[in-house]
């Protein structure tokens, strides 16, 4: 109590005296001046100044508090974020601003509230870096949608507060590069993109176009395409590409296609670098007659070439003086050649081996092949299959002969070959002279499909009407002709044959055709002395009516060549007496077709001639009526 008293007489007397206070100092220097009772060396002694220690529930509570009050809060789980204490939400120094409590201003934060510059600031950076983070879609702005950062999603908007891609720009872009005069002019106008074209095709947006206002001449400069040559979707080719002029002509043409490609004057590079056209290289080399050169690192320059540096065995011709061998392990040896005319493009001996490269062809002993592969115009033994004897008398392979083509098996040098083909379609088996379209000579042997299935006596015998033939055993091949109206012959005799109306058509080969009929006559009466001795036989005519005078065929000619049959009386008009005729003959028919035979009789016999009396229809449809032909070897 008397330290107190006393410090407080002193302060008393002090601000009377001096209106200024010390502490272990006799010249305060401030209205109250502390210092240190010790402020160097190891003395352990504590210095400083204590204020006053509550926590927050006490700071919370103190009313009538003057401003600039200083308070060190040593507790703030009592009392509550509110009223004076709004601002107490840790432990420390706070003094109050005639509010609340608040802390000391020790924050130089200029972003903790909005605020306006009362004149133009500078930022001197130096070799400092001033970065902005964010989260948000607008997190950094210039005047709104002038210039916005959306740092969620690391895009930049100029005109728009929402960009959608990495740079979005609203509105017309314009960089003036010129003046004239005192107007300003259009020196570049550059867009980007097209609405609702997602790809940049070249049909439907240039990309990038570089045009001119002026008023003469004005239009497009110079355009840059790129994007996808998939126009609907962006999973094909993507492109760049540069024209200049007024219409697209995409001089230079750049493409991820196939690991990479460059197009000078095409849109579809084949190469690496792919330059349609003549092109010119000036780097102070050039000059007529030389040749582009690299270096070890691939850099060209124009070089006048070196006499005599050629190494191509083919630069000119040459003499072998010895045998060589090119030894070719994995790799392969191509001649080419562009030829479009001539022949005889590469060549062994002259005409030994040709190669006529304008039409693909190989001649063996021509020089002018007219085949794929040519052997050449001579005769002979051409081409060997297999030759078992060093002296080529066990020759197996083709020939030829004056159109003829052959074929050799064991023959020996002057051996006939066994099969020949003819060029009229004639095959020789055993002959060099087919007489006929299959021509063998010595023994034939013909199997069924069935192997050991043919029988003694079997015939080659056609199983279809293409002509495939098997041996079978022998039938019967029997034709039935065809009966007609019939032809009234008169009782009586004559020299020629009338035709009846009856026919048959005939194959080929050797026929024994059987007619039989009924004979009847009619129209009177006979005595027992009337007789008529009628013939009947083929005609190959063209004969139409019944009755037409027909001749003999000539292919009636092994007897018999006739069919002949007697009537005889008595008869009586109106009776029904008659008999059936039959006999045979032997038609040939040597043609290569079927033939039509027609029945004919006449050539009769009579021991007169009975007016009005016939032989009733012969040839007709009577039912006991029939021509049948049997074939016979």
């Amino acid at each position: 109590m008397k330290n107190k008293i006393t410090i407080t007489l002193a302060l008393t007397v002090a601000n009377i005296a001096y209106a200024q206070v010390g502490v272990n100092t006799s010249a305060p220097k401030a209205t109250f001046d502390i210092t240190a009772k010790s402020d160097k060396g190891t003395s352990t002694n504590p210095e400083g100044l204590l204020v006053p220690r509550v926590d927050r529930q006490k700071a919370q509570s103190m009313t009538g508090v003057e401003t600039s009050t200083m308070i060190y809060v040593n507790n703030v789980s009592t009392g509550t974020l509110a009223g004076t204490a709004v601002n107490i939400d840790k432990v420390g120094y706070y003094y109050f601003n005639g509010t609340a409590w608040v802390k000391p201003d020790t924050d130089n934060n200029i972003y903790n509230s909005n605020g306006a510059l009362t004149g133009n600031r500078t930022v001197t950076q130096g070799a400092n870096t001033l970065a902005f983070t964010g989260t948000s879609a607008n997190a950094f702005s210039v005047d709104g949608a002038t210039f916005s950062v959306n740092a969620a999603n690391d895009r930049v908007g100029i005109g728009t507060a929402a960009p959608n891609i990495k740079l979005h720009v609203e509105g017309s872009q314009y960089l003036n590069a010129a003046r004239t005069h005192s107007t300003t002019r259009n020196a570049l106008d550059i867009n980007i993109g097209q609405d609702s074209f997602a790809y940049g095709n070249r049909t439907d947006n240039y990309g990038i176009n570089i045009r001119t206002a002026s008023s003469v001449f004005g239009g497009n400069i110079a355009r840059i395409n790129f994007g996808d040559t998939n126009t609907t979707t962006n999973n094909g080719t993507r492109y760049l590409s540069f024209s200049v002029g007024r219409t697209p002509n995409e001089l230079i043409y750049l493409t991820d296609g196939n690991g990479g490609r460059v197009g000078i004057g095409t849109v579809t590079p084949q190469n690496t670098l792919d330059v349609r056209g003549s092109f010119r290289l000036v780097n102070g080399s050039e000059g007529a007659n030389k040749i582009l050169t690299s270096d070890a690192n691939g850099v060209a320059t124009w070089q006048t070439p070196a006499a005599n540096t050629d190494t191509s065995i083919y630069a000119g011709n040459g003499t072998l003086s010895g045998n060589r061998e090119v030894t070719q392990g994995n790799n392969t040896l191509a001649f080419t050649s562009t030829a479009t005319t001539g022949t005889n493009h590469f060549s062994v001996d002259g005409s030994t081996l040709s190669v006529d490269a304008a039409t693909n062809r190989v001649g063996i002993g021509t020089t002018t092949p007219q085949n794929l592969l040519d052997l050449g115009t001579g005769h002979g033994k051409k081409l060997s299959l297999w030759n078992n004897s060093t002296t080529g008398d066990d020759f197996y392979g083709l020939g030829t002969s004056m159109n003829v083509l052959q074929l050799f098996a064991g023959a020996t040098a002057a051996g006939d070959p066994l099969i020949t083909l003819n060029k009229n379609g004639r095959v020789g088996i055993g002959t060099t002279a087919p007489a006929t379209n299959f021509h063998t000579i010595g023994t034939r042997r013909f199997e069924n499909a069935t192997a050991g299935s043919v029988a003694v006596g079997s015939v080659l015998t056609a199983t279809d009407t293409n002509g495939t033939a098997e041996w079978q055993t022998p039938k019967t091949q029997v034709i039935s002709g065809a009966m007609g109206p019939g032809y009234d012959f008169p009782f009586g005799g004559s020299t020629d044959f009338r035709y009846t109306g009856a026919n048959i058509t005939l194959p080929p080969g050797k026929w024994l055709v059987t007619v039989s009929q009924w004979v009847k006559p009619q129209g009177g009466n006979l005595s027992a002395d009337d007789f008529v001795f009628v013939r009947s036989t083929f005609s190959d005519q063209n004969l139409t009516t019944v009755g037409q005078v027909g001749v003999q065929s000539t292919d009636v000619n092994v007897r018999p060549t006739l069919i002949s049959f007697l009537v005889t009386g008595p008869f009586a008009s109106g009776t029904l007496r008659g008999d059936v005729k039959t006999g045979s003959i032997i038609i040939n028919n040597t043609s290569t077709g079927n033939k039509t035979y027609r029945y004919i009789v006449g050539s009769s016999s009579a021991n007169r001639n009975a007016a009005g009396i016939t032989l009733n229809a012969l040839g007709g449809s009577w039912s006991e009526n029939s021509i049948v032909a049997t074939a016979i070897n």
